[in-house]
């Protein structure tokens, strides 16, 4: 069983020793009755609806517990094809930039934790030859620079041990990617195997029909002057702590 633990006394006590970066997580497993994405067309949002998701917190693989927390998870992007390139066998590496947001709400407390809004992010997937169809796996990833933008902003407590305070995490690294899995035109739930992969426009190399897919995101974010956070004043939000295995 997960034991629920206030995070200001976890923060608290190891404030001294704080991390000053947050990784991010969730894992498809957190959110079986629903799939982690649709899209059509340009268009792609979040697909898990009221289904709650399990958000990962962890201080950069420092010494605090990881935190989970139950999150409704709303996303947002469009795409727009950029380039193919041939790969062996006959199939195609297919690049779309990606442009848009995502958030995750504490179910809790209705507080929006983490908010992310991007830019000329790289969404790949594989397509076949002769402008076939897309493949049942895809990806979604950007870092702050080289062209492309990224802003998260933490709405939660403060929480010093895991780099994290209320505002802007505009230091360095920041960046997410999104690992899409079981990607298909069917939509069903169970899903075992009905249509998988998705046609595609031959001249905007977009998807022709609504498609669906599992997904699981990382993410890591820091604020920009670390030295200040153990003076920063912790708030109370209650979490869950990982089952060590």
């Amino acid at each position: 069983m997960q034991q629920t633990i206030a995070v200001s006394a976890v923060a608290l006590a190891i404030a001294s020793g704080a991390a000053q970066a947050a990784f991010f997580r969730f894992s498809p497993d957190t959110n079986d009755n629903s799939w982690a994405f649709t899209g059509n067309g340009a268009n792609v949002t979040a697909a898990t609806g009221s289904t709650p998701v399990i958000l990962h917190i962890d201080d950069n693989n420092g010494p605090a517990p990881e935190l989970q927390v139950s999150v409704s998870f709303v996303a947002q992007y469009t795409l727009t094809f950029v380039g193919s390139v041939n790969l062996p066998g006959g199939g195609q590496s297919l690049s779309y930039a990606a442009n848009g947001s995502f958030s995750f709400t504490d179910i809790a407390s209705g507080v929006t934790l983490l908010t992310t809004n991007f830019s000329n992010a790289l969404f790949t997937t594989r397509g076949g030859a002769n402008n076939g169809p897309w493949a049942t796996t895809a990806s979604l990833q950007v870092d702050d620079g080289l062209g492309a933008a990224v802003s998260m902003v933490w709405g939660g407590a403060n929480l010093p041990a895991y780099g994290l305070m209320n505002g802007a995490l505009n230091g360095s690294p920041r960046g997410f990617a999104f690992e899409m899995t079981s990607l298909n035109s069917s939509g069903a739930l169970p899903y075992a195997g009905q249509n998988p992969g998705v046609s595609i426009n031959p001249t905007t190399r977009l998807p022709t029909a609504q498609w669906w897919s599992e997904a699981t995101y990382s993410s890591t974010a820091a604020i920009p002057a670390p030295a200040t956070l153990a003076a920063v004043g912790v708030g109370a939000l209650a979490m869950g702590r990982r089952r060590r295995r």
